[in-house]
């Protein structure tokens, strides 16, 4: 029986010791994995569950080969690859979960804070941000964010030179500001983004020199999302997903590394683990 080595793919979960890969994909989305193997072996692909999706086996040469799935109905199965002289016993497993499509509304408003400063983003460039945020997320998840009310207002709060802010002082600024959007919105299911040109209410200062900067923060399952405006476009897309899917039930994983969209205090990830996933979405059926 050859030896198979299963290599990174498109968001592959890479497993720790004593778990098997996954790997999740919407209906109608595609992923892939690949494995290493000699190059002269011959496999098969069996989905425990067929009509979950489709796979197909691609030699890639030098000894790679990449297996494409492709989402078609909702549900969870294993996926075994078999050699093809040796059916008796697979030579890899991958979990595969497919997500059925969601769409979820976000409401995105611009916030002049009482220094009366707004941010410098603009509210074209914003949406960008959720279609950016949609290349990533949409494949991982069957989610897809929906740009629904879109405008700005100004607040009494003062967020942007006030670190080592009290809790109540923090409160009264969430106060304000879901008071100030039920103006525009009052659904309970849409998702609610502030985008402040500073948010130094939870920095951690002395001196003049911040130990710890925060650039967002959302009450996890809170639907609400606070996050401070940031020049680097991609930077800013993956702090606003990180606080939208707190916003929806992600918790943090550190365990993942610095790549994981949902890392503590790493702007730059963009992959999403199935344990994320599960925190929002459950197993898919």
């Amino acid at each position: 029986m050859p030896s198979v080595h299963l290599t990174y793919g498109d968001g592959f979960a890479f497993p720790s010791d004593d778990e098997y890969p996954e790997i999740t994909l919407r209906m109608g989305g595609t992923r892939r994995f690949g494995f290493y193997a000699p190059a002269t072996a011959k496999f098969v692909l069996e989905p425990q569950v067929p009509y979950l999706f489709t796979a197909e086996l691609l030699p890639k040469g030098g000894g790679l080969f990449e297996v494409k799935l492709t989402g078609r109905e909702g549900g969870a199965c294993w996926i075994s690859i078999y050699d093809e002289e040796s059916m008796a016993n697979s030579v890899g497993d991958v979990y595969v979960r497919v997500y059925p499509r969601k769409s979820l509304h976000v409401n995105i408003y611009l916030v002049r804070d009482s220094s009366g400063q707004w941010p410098t983003t603009t509210l074209s460039a914003a949406i960008q941000r959720v279609k950016d945020i949609n290349k990533f997320l949409r494949p991982q998840t069957g989610l897809k964010l929906i740009p629904h009310i879109t405008d700005g207002f100004s607040i009494d709060q003062d967020t942007r030179s006030v670190p080592n802010m009290s809790s109540d002082l923090e409160a009264a600024v969430w106060a304000e500001l879901k008071q100030n959007s039920s103006q525009f919105d009052t659904s309970a299911s849409h998702l609610n983004l502030y985008i402040l040109r500073n948010w130094s209410v939870r920095d951690l200062c002395v001196g003049g020199r911040c130990e710890k900067q925060v650039i967002g923060t959302a009450p996890i399952g809170g639907r609400h999302s606070i996050v401070e405006d940031l020049a680097n476009p991609t930077e800013f897309s993956n702090v606003i997903a990180h606080e939208l899917m707190h916003s929806i039930g992600m918790t943090h994983n550190d365990d993942r590394g610095d790549l994981a969209l949902m890392h503590p205090s790493s702007p730059d990830g963009q992959q999403i683990f199935s344990e994320d996933i599960l925190e929002t979405r459950g197993e898919p059926r």
